[in-house]
């Protein structure tokens, strides 16, 4: 037996319903994006050649960033040239770096970044092989610079109040989803 409570008044019953439409279509609610490797490739380029002042090393070069992307993964790869001077020794190129980066993205400038960026693999030239310990300590203390390079500007009205809730690595293309 169903026991007798009064029932909710009418304009009560609307706004609750009205309330859990909008909190359904607020959770439901996401602006996608995606970009080609070619598209991420050329944002990449335009910040590169980036230079460094290593303690150990001297100064050094990252050049030539080739992307990579996995799609197991949540984060962008990219293979980069090192190249090194140091005293009166001419530069030469002496490693080519594995990088990953995580993706952000700041809802105040609408932009995605490369963040986060971890030395993944570290490849030292022949003539360099002695210094490898160096180079890695340089290449390491140079990475913070490859943080925060832009990737990606949206330059429509939906950028607003929005945060990165995923990231999707498939068919040579990196899906953002933005959320609420």
């Amino acid at each position: 037996m169903r026991p007798n409570l009064p029932r909710p008044p009418r304009a009560r019953r609307l706004f609750l319903w009205g309330a859990l439409l909008m909190l359904l279509s607020l959770a439901a609610c996401g602006l996608e994006v995606s970009y080609t490797k070619a598209e991420l490739q050329r944002e990449i380029d335009k910040h590169f050649p980036l230079h460094y002042s290593a303690q150990q090393v001297g100064a050094i070069r990252l050049v030539e960033p080739r992307l990579e992307l996995r799609p197991s993964s949540e984060r962008l790869f990219m293979t980069v040239g090192v190249f090194g001077r140091t005293g009166a020794m001419p530069e030469m190129r002496v490693a080519d770096v594995g990088i990953s980066s995580a993706i952000a993205y700041d809802s105040d400038s609408g932009q995605f970044f490369a963040v986060d960026p971890r030395l993944e693999k570290l490849s030292v030239a022949g003539a360099a092989k002695p210094f490898e310990g160096l180079i890695e300590a340089a290449v390491k203390e140079a990475l913070p610079k490859v943080g925060r390079v832009p990737l990606h500007q949206l330059t429509d009205g939906s950028k607003e109040r929005r945060h990165l809730r995923k990231v999707v690595i498939r068919d040579e293309r990196v899906y953002l989803t933005l959320g609420l």
